[in-house]
């Protein structure tokens, strides 16, 4: 009984997922586009997504089998799921890797701490070689576009932004940091669900800085490693020059012929602004963005 509560439950907020997202859609206006599309290009559209996903999931494989052997499909399943969470959750949307990494620490019975550092030393790799795209869009845009002197000093701060976190998370991966992050969750030891477990804030204290050094120690354990680096930066890269090619061909399919290198850009500065905001998945944002 409770497990088919549970299944209606989900569909309930899947439901009201799709009204939220739809209810502004003009369905005419859809109907009059999709009249004049071009299947061909949109066929090049989904194909490059669905190969986007598909070149996602072995770059995770790849890291994942340095650690233990796992399923390439159900990798592909269970980053389905933990896309779809990333995308009702606000923001960077970091609700994915903690639901990818609860199923797979069941399916494989590993420790979820082991299974959520190397999904995070995964993002890593995508993240830089976005850093690396949103460096390169905000530039040309300072340099050749002609915008408002409001709108450079709001890409400047982003610039630097942007290069700070990319320093910063450099660092952190390449040195070793003992930081007493304990000393602030033992604040928290009030709450009663935590006294059940730990008889003090002391003891806590030391649960938490253990688990965070096993952490960062498996991330850095991946991260750091050669071939990991190679095939992380170069499949990260192209995933990425996939999901450009997915806006590309979609503007060619409704007959709007468009620079490929504009594209890169606006999709870069949109994504960058979209991990920025407080928006589920950055819905809205991106799109205004760009």
């Amino acid at each position: 009984m409770k497990k088919y509560f549970n299944r209606i439950f989900i569909f309930f907020i899947l439901v009201l997922l799709v009204v939220f997202v739809l209810k502004d859609v003009n369905l005419y206006e859809l109907y009059s586009l999709l009249k004049i599309i071009n299947p061909l290009y949109l066929f090049l559209a989904v194909f490059s997504y669905l190969v986007y996903f598909l070149l996602w999931t072995f770059r995770w494989w790849y890291i994942f089998r340095k650690v233990f052997k796992v399923k390439f499909f159900f990798l592909l399943k269970v980053l389905f799921a933990g896309v779809f969470f990333n995308i009702i959750t606000p923001g960077a949307g970091v609700g994915g890797e903690l639901f990818r990494a609860y199923f797979l620490s069941k399916r494989y019975n590993k420790p979820k701490n082991k299974m959520l550092g190397v999904i995070l030393a995964d993002k890593i790799f995508h993240l830089v070689v976005m850093g690396f795209f949103a460096i390169f869009s905000i530039l040309f845009v300072l340099i050749y576009a002609k915008i408002s002197s409001n709108l450079k000093i709001i890409l400047e701060i982003l610039l630097v932004s942007v290069l700070f976190a990319f320093s910063l998370t450099i660092f952190l991966v390449l040195k070793k940091m003992n930081f007493n992050i304990g000393a602030f969750f033992k604040k928290m030891h009030f709450l009663s669900f935590i006294k059940k477990r730990f008889k003090d804030a002391e003891e806590f204290e030391n649960y938490i800085n253990k688990k965070t050094g096993e952490l960062s120690g498996i991330i850095r354990k991946v991260v750091k490693n050669k071939k990991n680096i190679f095939m992380g930066i170069f499949l990260s890269f192209c995933i990425l020059i996939l999901e450009f090619f997915v806006s590309y061909f979609l503007f060619l399919s409704f007959g709007y012929h468009v620079n490929l290198l504009i594209v890169v850009i606006v999709v870069s500065l949109g994504l960058l602004i979209g991990i920025l905001s407080l928006t589920p998945g950055g819905i809205g944002v991106v799109e205004s963005v760009m």
